[in-house]
Parts: structure tokens; sequence; C-alpha cells
């Protein structure tokens, strides 16, 4: 039977630059190497540009804040209306932090941009909650899960990745337990809906550049282990459904496919080891989505995807890449997507997409607010990214 299977939010690379108290916070102010370029080198602007590459803008964050609860309650409407309980995920995927943890607070505050993130999903809670309190229809489900990338485990030296802000990290509620995991198991119309996590974030000088690669959260595990453990949490999940129809989603921070990276730069942003380990495992376990951040930009079209020095091509058979921009960022479009899930008459999956803009208020004092893009505000269809992605397996 076709019909709405899940709808995916997908928040990424925030950068939240925050105070022990939450209050936003110059990323010159934070950064002890900001401030010793400056000294130091006398590179002059250095601070406005390390601000801009790393940092969060505040508008679009307060507008994220004000807005998202709706976004939330108008997608949980729109599943409503199917008949078939569809399940609405938010679905954040690293890079929450601008700077990593901060040195010298009680642990609770050494992580002030998670502590905001999980205000904000606890205030979409309140506004579902509310939303359907009084309701004759039942409220429809909705699920957060949270990954961290490579920005939230910054170290203060040469921007080396900590192992200590990995090792707190593993300690948040919501980001415990070891990776990869089934982190979300649902079922509408027959069709299992599952959700993994997986690490890509590389602690130590393994990790400049923004290198990533296939893992786990911890234990460490290498690239053969995370995934042999990813397939068996994968067949648990079958198992334990009862069916073999299941639509099958990866999160991870760093995308497998280098989509449009070019030189050292591109390369080093893009670059993932196992890469091409995770598209076999991927294949062979048909999962159908690897959904990603790290990149502040849209997936090309497969045809037009120019592939990285040496990186990986689009993933191989029935499985798709969704990459995203950022809602906080000017180099992530200030956008954010929601992505569509159907099962279509011939059985199939079918992905659509609508990308979520920041328009700020004209000549007014305070933040704007996030709506459908420009291009796609005056369209009532979304854009079919992917089709015929097989459901059985």
């Amino acid at each position: 039977m076709s019909g709405h299977v899940a709808t995916i939010i997908h928040l990424t690379d925030l950068h939240l630059c925050l105070d022990a108290n939450g209050d936003s916070l110059s990323v010159g102010d934070r950064s002890n190497l900001a401030r010793w370029v400056e000294r130091h080198r006398r590179t002059p602007g250095f601070r406005w540009v390390f601000e801009r590459l790393a940092g969060h803008e505040e508008d679009p964050w307060q507008a994220l804040k004000i807005g998202l609860a709706d976004v939330v309650i108008g997608e949980l409407e729109f599943a409503g209306q199917s008949g078939r309980e569809p399940t609405v995920l938010v679905a954040q995927t690293g890079d929450v932090e601008a700077l990593g943890g901060i040195d010298g607070v009680r642990p609770a505050e050494r992580f002030p941009g998670f502590a905001a993130v999980f205000d904000l999903g606890h205030r979409v809670d309140v506004a579902v909650s509310s939303r359907w309190e009084d309701a004759d229809e039942s409220q429809p489900v909705c699920a957060w899960i949270n990954l961290y990338g490579n920005h939230d485990v910054w170290g203060d030296v040469l921007a080396i990745p900590d192992r200590r802000w990995a090792n707190e990290l593993a300690i948040l509620p919501g980001l415990h337990g070891t990776w990869p995991d089934h982190s979300l198991g649902a079922s509408v119309g027959g069709i299992g809906f599952d959700v993994f996590r997986v690490n890509s974030t590389v602690v130590g000088a393994a990790g400049l550049a923004a290198f990533g690669r296939v893992g786990s959260h911890l234990p460490a595990m290498d690239v053969t282990q995370a995934l042999t453990l990813l397939a068996e949490r994968v067949d648990d999940a079958s198992q334990a459904s009862g069916t073999a129809r299941a639509v099958r989603v990866v999160l991870l921070h760093h995308p497998p496919h280098a989509f449009d990276a070019h030189r050292w730069l591109g390369y080093g942003v893009a670059a993932l080891q196992g890469a091409d380990a995770l598209a076999v495992t991927a294949d062979d376990k048909h999962i159908q989505l690897v959904i990603a951040g790290h990149r502040h930009r849209y997936d090309p079209d497969r045809s037009e995807s120019a592939v990285a020095l040496g990186a990986q091509d689009p993933l191989r058979g029935a499985t798709a890449q969704l990459v995203a921009g950022s809602p906080t960022k000017w180099h992530g479009g200030h956008t954010f997507p929601i992505y569509r899930l159907f099962e279509d008459d011939a059985g199939a999956l079918e992905v659509r997409r609508r990308i979520f803009e920041y328009t700020p208020n004209q000549g007014e004092l305070g933040a704007g607010i996030f709506q459908p893009s420009r291009v796609e505000r005056n369209n009532p269809n979304w854009t079919v990214v992917f089709s015929g992605l097989p459901i059985d397996g």
C-alpha cells in the first residue's frame, strides 16, 4: 500500500559559539588560537574571517529557536493526514559547537551548544504536547536524534581534535552508548523505519583538516569493526520488526561521497576514510539513505557530481546520499531541508525535499523567519530528489 512512511527534518552544522551561560559569544573571544594569531602574526582581519568560518550568526539562530516548533507541528499535522501514523524525526548530524568544550567550568556547562540544542528539543516537545493536548486525534510520533562532529571535539592547540571532549560527549544524554547503534525503530503500513548512527569524527592529529573516519562512538573501533557492528544492528532490527520491508537510514557527520571537492582544501574537508567500505555495507544491508552534514552544502544531481581526488563515486546500488546546508552559517545558505519519505505505487521509496531558508526582517530589529526557499515558495510540489529505491530487502 503506497503512502507516507516518515519525515526527517535535518539540522546540521549549527557551529554555536556560546559562553557557559548559553549566551552568544564572539569566536575571537573564545579562541586562544584566534587571539594568538592576531597578537603574534599581526594578521589584519583574521578575527573577522575566523568568526565567519567557525562561528554562528545570531539572528538565524534566534529565528530557528523561535520557529522550529511550528515547522515540526506542521509536519506532524501533515503526517496525521495519511492515516498511517508515520514518524517525524529531527536529525541533528553534528558540529553543534563551534570550538569544542569550555575549560575551567562545571561539567554541566562544558558544552553550551549542546545544552542549547537539548533545550530547543524540549521546547519543541512542549509545543507539540500542547498542540495535541485537547485534540480528538492521537498525537503523531515525534523523535529527535543527535550526533556530534569534528567541531564538537575541537582542540584549541592548532585545532587538533581533543580526545577529552569526545570522552565527555560520550556521557551526555542522547549521545551515550556504543555506536553504531539502532537509534530509532518504528513501523508504518507494514514497513519498518530504522535509523542507525555511525561516528565519523576522529580525535588527535588524524582529525586535522577536518578529516573523518568511519568508526565508533565509544569504545574505539576501526572501520571493519564498526561496520561489522552496523551490519549486526541492521540484522537485529530486521529480526525484531518481523519484516524484511524497511526504510533504513544511516546518520553520520562526514558524507561518504565527497561531491565537488577539489584541491587540498576541498579534499581535506571532504575526506572520509572507510567511505568505500561503508558503501559496500549499505548496499549489502539494503540501507537506502545516508544522511550527513559537514559540507555546508547540498548534493548535486548524481550525473553532475564531480569527484574528489581519489574519493568515492556516488553511493553504489540502491543507496542515496543526502547532505544539507547550515541554518546558522552564511556558507551553509542559512538553510535546512525537510525530507518526506513515501512508498510509491510500485512499492519503492521516493524522497521529496523542501529547503527552508532564513529570511531577515527587512529594516526591522530582531530575528527574521525560516520559510520555504524563494525558489520553492510558490511551488506546492516538493522536489523529488530520489525515487525507485527498493524497500524490499
